[in-house]
């Protein structure tokens, strides 16, 4: 395990049971191409609702830019679009309790709390 071979980097609260890391998901979908995010259910009206099921229902980390064309339908153009994203990411946060949205190499992903 990893815990076995870096016991200082993967301590008792560390828990990974993937075959793959999240830059290995996101630049496997960077090198095939493949970035189109394929959601076919209703989103919620609440963008920071929508967001988390996006994530929740993606089959790998989500990047920004496909984040913010789901939400809003059209292309992220400026600074203040970032930001209309980050105060989304943070209700998001906000709105979860045993999960945590975590971002990694450019992509979003939602990972279990440490207890």
């Amino acid at each position: 395990s990893l815990q076995n071979m870096s016991p200082l980097r993967y301590q008792d609260n560390f828990i990974y049971s993937g075959d793959k890391c999240v830059f290995s998901i996101c630049l496997e979908g960077l090198l095939s191409g493949n970035q189109k995010l394929e959601i076919t259910i209703d989103l919620p009206a609440d963008r920071a609702e929508a967001l988390i099921v996006i994530i929740q229902k993606s089959k790998s980390p989500v990047s920004k830019d496909i984040l913010f064309k789901k939400l809003w339908s059209r292309e992220a153009s400026s600074v203040k679009d970032d930001k209309l994203l980050e105060n989304t990411l943070y209700k998001a946060r906000k709105l979860l309790s045993e999960e945590k949205i975590k971002y990694r190499k450019g992509c979003y992903f939602i990972e279990k709390k440490a207890s």
